[in-house]
């Protein structure tokens, strides 16, 4: 792979990260056919963080720096 595509690959990465925690403070559907699967995206971001971290961390290389 090439510098730029992993360099992409981060970021976009990152943005799902980030769309996935917006979505577990305030979730997208509350009611309707997306309630359920927007529930289930932000349910580990909102019960374990911790496990939510240390997945964001093995995915980006520094899991050693987690409890």
């Amino acid at each position: 792979m090439t510098r730029a595509l992993v360099g992409a690959l981060a970021l976009l990465h990152g943005a799902a990260a980030a769309v996935n925690t917006a979505n577990a403070l305030r979730p997208v559907a509350r009611r309707g056919p997306l309630a359920i699967p927007s529930f289930a995206a932000g349910a580990l971001t909102t019960e374990l963080p911790r496990a939510a971290a240390r997945g964001e961390a093995d995915v980006r290389g520094g899991a050693g720096d987690l409890p």
